[in-house]
C-alpha cells in the first residue's frame, strides 16, 4: 500500500518564495499524475479503513517508510519515520 501526498500550486509558490525544494527520502519517490508531482510513501503498517471509494471517510493509524526532506538556502530539514 502506499499513501501520496500531492503538491498544489500554493505550495510550489512558496516554496518557490523561499527557494526551498522538496525531495523524497528513500524508499519514498517523486511521481508524476494529471494533478501534478507529489512524493509517494509506502506503508509499513497500519490499521482502520483506507476508504478507497471515498477518500474522505478514511481513518485510522500507520507508519511511512521513507521520508521527506526540505532544503532552503539556509537550512535543511528532514522527517523520516512517519507515523
Amino acid at each position: 500500500a502506499w499513501v501520496c501526498g500531492v503538491q498544489r500550486t500554493s505550495a510550489q509558490a512558496l516554496l518557490d518564495r523561499y527557494q526551498a525544494e522538496v525531495k523524497p527520502v528513500a524508499p519514498a519517490r517523486t511521481v508524476k499524475d494529471t494533478r501534478g508531482r507529489a512524493i509517494r510513501f509506502p506503508v509499513r503498517s497500519g490499521e482502520g479503513d483506507p476508504s478507497l471509494a471515498d477518500p474522505r471517510r478514511a481513518h485510522g493509524t500507520g507508519r511511512l517508510d521513507g521520508g521527506i526532506t526540505f532544503r532552503t538556502p539556509g537550512v535543511t530539514v528532514q522527517a523520516v519515520d512517519l507515523e
